[in-house]
């Protein structure tokens, strides 16, 4: 465990709040608030189900495409 405190702030990305775990090399992070609380705990596993969600709803966009051009040439 490290001997420095290490969080990132609730309003960080996604993105950034990955960047920051992977140069700690840590797999949790403390997520803190404006008032200096603790909100939670973000863990890698939390953000793979994030980014899971994400590609999902990108895979659609192709399809969704289709639907829109099929509807507009009737």
């Amino acid at each position: 465990m490290s001997s420095q405190f290490i969080s990132v702030s609730d309003d960080e990305t996604v993105l950034d709040t990955i960047r920051l775990m992977c140069a700690e090399g840590v797999r949790r992070m403390p997520v803190i608030n404006q008032e200096g609380g603790l909100e939670g705990i973000i863990t890698t596993d939390d953000i793979l189900d994030i980014l899971a969600e994400e590609t999902a709803e990108l895979a659609k966009i192709p399809q969704h495409g289709k639907n829109i051009k099929a509807r507009t040439r009737r």
